[in-house]
């Protein structure tokens, strides 16, 4: 990023150095991911540029992923699961930590000799990469498994992280014994994790989002594949769509030339699995209404009649009432009060 190699301007990015092009292509994709989700604590992406494995014909472009994980906090749908961090902070509306949410890196060696020959990174924002690697489409896709498209479980082994499931486990089902990861063996997850074409999501918002949309790459009930060949792909398996998608997937493990800077349907899945562990769209979220928190509840008087409110953007407080017929206090209140 402090690179002062002088750059002329491409495709929308008007840096006129090396490292200020790069810059602007980060704060390019992480504005598409600020505008399409919703979250109250800022999400800080600690990102670098190192040396990454590559041969003349082969590179790893990038990787990325959450600095931590949080579980049974307030608003979570699961108990006793973990969440990335930044997902975690999105549903509690709390940020106890300094630290970044998500870590990055990316491949500074990308087009020199012996590395991707012939390639190079393309810094534009109108995703006119040609032969080259368009940069945009590359960070979406890392700053994807940075919010949240992975598990902390190993994925080889079927080990869970410290003995409890990712809310992505939640919904990786396995056709072949039609379980979903949390719900699994650990022997189970590891045959399941090399059981492709049987591996898929099983999240309601993907599963609506296929028809119209994929013409290859779910199953009879629309639920997409995810990437399970055997043998095991470390840093691949899993924790991606499959490459059978047609048309092709943000979130598959190779890029392709065709992808675009969408992150939603009609053109790509990537929001709504993001959607299915808990992220919620920006432009479905509405301020907590002012009767949200039981301090506040909304006084209302006389032997009959009516009120009119509404419950969208409600919010969970800390230690408010049960209310719920489980008793759990459920994940969204709003409050009224009436004397008899």
């Amino acid at each position: 990023f402090n690179d002062n190699t002088p750059v002329a301007p491409v495709g929308g990015n008007n840096g006129t150095t090396l490292g200020q092009q790069r810059l602007n292509a980060f704060q390019f994709a992480a504005n598409i991911w600020g505008a399409t989700l919703n979250s109250g604590p800022t999400i800080n992406i600690r990102a670098s540029w190192e040396a990454l494995g590559c041969t003349s014909t082969t590179a790893t472009l990038g990787s990325a992923a959450p600095t931590t994980a949080r579980q049974n906090f307030p608003n979570a749908q699961f108990i006793n699961t973990w969440y990335p961090v930044a997902l975690a902070n999105a549903l509690s509306g709390t940020d106890g930590s300094v630290n970044p949410e998500i870590r990055a890196r990316f491949n500074v060696n990308l087009g020199n000799t012996g590395c991707l020959d012939g390639r190079h990174w393309y810094y534009g924002f109108d995703n006119n990469h040609g032969s080259n690697v368009d940069l945009v489409t590359v960070l979406l896709h890392e700053f994807a498994h940075g919010l949240g498209f992975t598990t902390f479980t190993d994925e080889e082994t079927g080990e869970l992280a410290q003995g409890f499931p990712s809310v992505f486990d939640k919904f990786l089902r396995d056709d072949s014994t039609g379980k979903v990861w949390s719900d699994m063996t650990t022997a189970e997850r590891a045959a399941s994790s090399i059981n492709s074409g049987n591996l898929v999501w099983a999240g309601p918002q993907v599963v609506a989002s296929v028809p119209g949309l994929l013409v290859a790459g779910a199953d009879s009930s629309n639920r997409v594949l995810m990437y399970a060949p055997n043998p095991f792909e470390g840093g691949s398996s899993v924790s991606h769509y499959d490459r059978s998608a047609s048309p092709n997937l943000l979130m598959e493990p190779n890029i392709s030339s065709n992808l675009t800077h969408n992150v939603a349907p009609p053109s790509d899945l990537t929001l709504p699995l993001l959607r299915d562990m808990g992220w919620n769209s920006a432009v479905a979220t509405a301020s907590p209404p002012p009767n949200d928190n039981f301090a506040a509840a909304q006084v209302i008087s006389g032997c009959s009649g009516s009120v009119n409110g509404t419950n969208a953007g409600a919010t969970r407080e800390a230690g408010e009432p049960n209310h719920s017929p489980d008793g759990n206090g459920g994940s969204r209140s709003i409050w009224y009060q009436w004397q008899s």
